[in-house]
């Protein structure tokens, strides 16, 4: 008997898998080329303006087109989202990997 979480063991559950009437259950794991970091400063006073900083960072060999959504809400101490207060959207091209 294989234990669990053993590498036999998810062996033995993708062989099974290729018999079943659902074989997409366990997909290969997905690489992803698209790095993004979401930089906030951690001192922001209440009421005052702050800047969101977001890195992109492509891995491929192929320039990339992203669609970004960053949404600002003013919130009640309590969680409760009073209003939004900014949206922005922009349409990117993220350049390959220099020597990709």
């Amino acid at each position: 008997m294989n234990s669990k979480g053993s590498d036999k063991e998810r062996e033995a559950v993708h062989r099974a898998n290729k018999f079943s009437s659902r074989k997409d259950i366990y997909e290969k794991q997905k690489s992803y080329d698209l790095i993004f970091d979401v930089d906030i400063d951690e001192n922001v006073k209440i009421g005052k303006d702050f800047n969101i900083r977001l890195k992109i960072q492509n891995k491929s060999k192929e320039e990339r087109n992203v669609s970004v959504t960053i949404t600002t809400k003013a919130a009640f101490y309590t969680g409760i989202i009073a209003k939004e207060l900014e949206k922005l959207v922009e349409n990117l091209k993220i350049p390959k990997e220099e020597g990709a």
